[in-house]
């Protein structure tokens, strides 16, 4: 079964590494979000495809580059897309930086499986407000998020998308930095002879 929002993701009920995906969280230009459960453990996971929408296309579960991708420039972003998987599962321990679990290559693509933060994003948060929220309490939100981001530059890294959908706001409150940009990375194609790795209004 699909999920008629993302009619280009897997299908719901796919098994990736264990986990059964019942849910698209979301999806970007490069990469698209599931949630996942293990049905033995019951372990809840978030897993993110590497995907460029408008670049591939799939065959039930393996995707299929159009013919403007190069292989070499593909195989590049995906590099990419292991280094920043890399940094967040064996690298970085910050409380308020998602941790990563797993990393896989199948399908003619790879998967990120890391940890599930149950709550909703920081713009989310700030909608389901009926009031604004006081300095004192974006000062408690944003103090650990600035600690996070110092602690990524500490580290020689970046957090290439930050911006408040990637600010997740846990159910007990805490800020939690999730998708670092790095997706699409190195990808080339016939189309285009540059690609801005920023986001506009927050770079």
């Amino acid at each position: 079964m699909s999920d008629r929002a993302y009619p280009f993701a897997l299908p719901l009920g796919t098994e990736i590494s264990g986990y059964m995906i019942d849910k698209v969280i979301g999806a970007g230009g490069f990469g698209i979000t599931y949630r996942g459960y293990n049905p033995v453990t019951g372990v809840t996971v978030a897993i993110k495809e590497f995907y460029p929408q408008g670049f591939a296309s799939r065959d039930r579960n393996t995707v299929i580059l159009h013919s403007d991708v190069s292989s070499g420039s593909y195989e590049t972003a995906l590099k990419k897309f292991e280094q920043e998987a890399a940094k967040l599962t064996g690298r970085y321990r910050h409380p308020h930086i998602v941790r990563g679990l797993n990393f896989l290559r199948m399908h003619n693509t790879a998967y990120f499986v890391m940890d599930f933060v149950s709550g909703r994003s920081f713009d989310q948060y700030l909608l389901e407000r009926s009031t604004p929220p006081s300095e004192a309490e974006l000062r408690s939100i944003f103090d650990r998020v600035f600690d996070a981001v110092e602690y990524i530059h500490d580290q020689n890294g970046m957090h290439r998308d930050l911006t408040p959908r990637n600010i997740m706001i846990s159910d007990e409150g805490d800020p939690v930095l999730v998708d670092f940009g790095a997706a699409g990375e190195g990808l080339d194609t016939d189309r285009s002879n540059s690609t801005a790795f920023a986001q506009p209004n927050y770079a």
